[in-house]
């Protein structure tokens, strides 16, 4: 089974190149979620940005494979369930991440076969988005946990040292005025 949005395509080749891979296997080794890396474009299709580096299952950043390029089979599905709605924003990374809990193994492709525009509910509302992955990291892993602690580091620190920018801007503005 794949998700892909509305105004998400795959390349030509997607399909072939995902088959091959699964066929390839033993059919006891089929059971595993196949991905691959992707194009991003922006609002206006303007050239693509390649996403090789960051395809990765680097799953304590947050949702560093786009669910887009996932095939999970439809067995995984009945076994596990569909998306989480309670998450409006992170629902694909709740999946991913009962999907590893699950023990669901996990084939990354060297290809790109996705084209998806950047610009969702989830980039527009980024903030909210952030703060659901958070209850969702911590929910998996627990607040102490060395997850949550790289989770932090790598999100709320950024968005911290930007707001703390910010401040000091207005600060040192109203004084050299």
């Amino acid at each position: 089974v794949g998700m892909l949005n509305a105004d998400d395509w795959y390349e030509a080749d997607f399909l072939k190149m995902m088959s091959q891979e699964i066929m390839s296997l033993q059919k006891h080794e089929r059971k595993r979620v196949f991905y691959c890396n992707y194009y991003s474009h922006d609002e206006s299709f303007s050239p693509p940005m390649k996403t090789a580096e960051t395809s990765k299952l680097n799953y304590w950043r947050g949702m560093t494979i786009s669910h887009q390029t996932m095939l999970v089979p439809r067995s995984t599905y009945q076994e596990l369930g569909p998306y989480n709605l309670d998450y409006r924003f992170a629902s694909d990374y709740e999946y991913l991440l009962r999907l590893l809990k699950n023990n669901v193994p996990f084939n990354g492709l060297v290809f790109f076969g996705i084209n998806f525009r950047r610009g969702g509910a989830s980039t527009t509302n980024m903030n909210r988005s952030i703060s659901e992955v958070s209850r969702i990291v911590r929910t998996y892993f627990g607040i102490f946990s060395k997850e949550y602690m790289l989770f932090l580091m790598t999100n709320r620190l950024l968005s911290l040292l930007g707001i703390v920018r910010q401040i000091l801007t207005r600060v040192i503005g109203k004084q050299a005025a």
